[in-house]
């Protein structure tokens, strides 16, 4: 779990124009073989906005990283 929450952490800055710590794979090969669903992306974006509004991050903030989410969801490499 610590090396989860260290790379979510990571790449939520990166993705939302903070520092660029994110040195891993890129999403589509990271993802590649994992076939995921619709319904992991409604959990991750349930989760993560959970997560941001609990920590009181700006509702602004928060819809982009859940735009994020949603173009991931479309991006056909990552399924």
């Amino acid at each position: 779990m610590t090396f989860l929450r260290r790379h979510q952490k990571d790449f939520i800055s990166y993705a939302t124009g903070g520092p660029n710590n994110y040195k891993r794979k890129n999403m589509r090969v990271a993802h590649k073989e994992m076939e995921l669903q619709d319904i992991h992306f409604d959990h991750i974006k349930i989760h993560l906005g959970d997560s941001l509004t609990e920590l009181w991050v700006n509702k602004d903030l928060v819809h982009k990283v859940d735009d994020l989410v949603e173009t991931s969801r479309n991006d056909e490499l990552c399924r």
